[in-house]
């Protein structure tokens, strides 16, 4: 057996299993970071909360370079993460707005009820961000390996086959 061959082979099953785990664990946990913000300032009745919910998960979307871009390969507005960004940012400030209402009016209630409303077709996109962005870049690594594997492979075949 070529040892070439194997240990090609063996690394590159390795670092694909492993590159495949990195991105799905990168994946769901960025969309999961993002995501439980915006779902505590729907559910929120208190407006300091909700403001700083949509205030943190703006914060992450800007930590993971998520503010400026598109979260598809196709470049439309609904794509548009600075657009996405503008529009969290206009419903921080109508949270904001909603902390001069008193808390116990009707008024207060019902512009609770219109942001909250407003959040749940607010779609970050992270989890497609992440995927033609980052993502990009590990899947042509784990394709190398696979290649450098598969080649190996190839040629350790080569060397056992009855054909030559």
């Amino acid at each position: 057996m070529n040892k070439t061959a194997e240990f090609f082979l063996a690394l590159s099953a390795i670092v694909v299993f492993v590159v495949i785990l990195g991105i799905l664990y990168n994946f769901e946990s960025i969309d999961r970071e993002i995501t439980r913000w915006k779902q505590l300032a729907e559910t929120s009745q208190d407006s300091a909360e909700i403001y700083h919910s949509l205030s943190t998960a703006e914060q992450s979307l800007v930590r993971w370079g998520m503010d400026d871009g598109f979260a598809g390969i196709f470049k439309t507005r609904e794509n548009d993460m600075t657009w996405k960004i503008a529009q969290l940012q206009l419903l921080k400030e109508k949270a904001e707005r909603l902390s001069m209402i008193p808390g116990n009016s009707p008024e207060y209630s019902s512009t609770v009820k219109l942001l909250q409303e407003e959040l749940k077709t607010l779609d970050l996109k992270a989890i497609n961000y992440w995927n033609t962005h980052t993502g990009v870049g590990w899947w042509l690594a784990g394709g190398l390996f696979l290649y450098l594997g598969l080649f190996s492979f190839a040629h350790w075949n080569k060397d056992r086959s009855s054909f030559t």
